[in-house]
C-alpha cells in the first residue's frame, strides 16, 4: 500500500498513475459509483472483459443520458452482430438499423402497378443467423370488381397461398378505376413459419389468367415485409 506525493494511492504497486490504482482484483459487494467531473462527464474505461454471473449486464443511465458503444459487439468466438444488444427490451443485431426486435429483414418494396396488364410480381430474400420465426407480410391493392386476380405466394420455393381475388382495395389511381376513389382498405396477408438458419426467400405473383375478362383494371402488391426473429 503506497501513498505517493500528490495524493495517488497504489495497492500492489509502488508508482500509482491515478488517484487509485490497483494491481490485482477488486471485489465490490455493493454498488460502485462513478461520478463525473465539473463538466458533468463520468467515464468508465474497460480494457478487457466485463462478466456477470447472472448472464446480464445492466446499463441504466439517469434520464436524459445515453449509453454509447463506440465500436462493435460480438458473441465470444463469433462474428460481429451475431448476438442481440437489447435496449429497453428492444433487441437488435445492429443499431440504429435492424428493425425492432428483428435481426434479419427485407423491408419495403412493391410490385409495379399492373394497370391493364397480365401480371406483376415481387420477390426478396434474407439470411437467418439461427433457428427462429419467419414472417411474410404484404397488402393487396386492387381496382378490379369484375375480373379476378390470381395471387400466388411462395416461401422458399413452396407455394403457401394461391387464390383468385377480385374487388376494390386501395384505391390505386384516383379517377381511373372501376372502384370508388375512397375504396376499402388494402387487403392484408400475413404468413409465419418456424425456420432454420440460412437463406430464405419469397415470391408473390399476381396474374389475370386471361379468359373472358382479359386484363384487370389494376392491382398492386404493396408493400412487402419479410422478417426473421429469434
Amino acid at each position: 500500500f503506497v501513498v505517493k506525493y500528490g495524493g495517488n494511492v497504489g495497492i500492489g504497486l509502488t508508482n500509482p498513475a491515478a488517484k487509485l490504482e490497483v494491481d490485482g482484483g477488486v471485489i465490490v459487494q455493493d454498488r460502485l459509483y462513478i461520478w463525473g467531473d465539473g463538466n458533468g462527464w463520468g467515464n468508465s474505461i474497460i480494457n478487457g472483459r466485463v462478466w456477470s454471473a447472472s448472464s446480464n449486464i445492466h446499463l441504466s443511465p439517469p434520464g436524459g443520458s445515453s449509453v454509447i458503444i463506440d465500436g462493435n459487439y460480438r458473441e465470444a468466438g463469433g462474428g460481429t452482430g451475431t448476438v442481440n444488444l437489447c435496449l429497453n427490451g428492444d433487441c437488435r443485431s445492429a443499431w440504429p438499423g435492424g428493425g425492432s426486435s428483428v435481426l434479419a429483414t427485407f423491408n419495403g418494396g412493391r410490385t409495379d402497378l399492373c394497370d391493364y396488364c397480365s401480371g406483376t410480381s415481387i420477390s426478396g430474400s434474407l439470411t437467418a443467423p439461427a433457428n427462429g420465426i419467419l414472417t411474410l407480410d404484404y397488402a393487396l391493392l386492387m381496382d378490379s370488381p369484375y375480373c379476378g386476380v390470381v395471387i400466388s405466394t411462395y416461401v422458399d420455393g413452396v407455394r403457401i397461398r394461391e387464390e383468385n381475388v377480385r374487388g376494390c382495395f386501395g384505391p390505386l389511381k384516383a379517377g381511373n378505376s372501376d372502384c370508388s376513389d375512397s375504396g376499402a382498405p388494402s387487403q392484408a396477408f400475413t404468413y409465419k413459419a418456424a425456420v432454420s438458419a440460412g437463406s430464405h426467400s419469397f415470391w408473390v405473383n399476381g396474374w389475370t389468367g386471361g379468359g373472358a375478362c382479359g386484363n384487370t383494371r389494376g392491382f398492386q402488391v404493396s408493400p412487402a415485409y419479410f422478417q426473421w426473429q429469434p
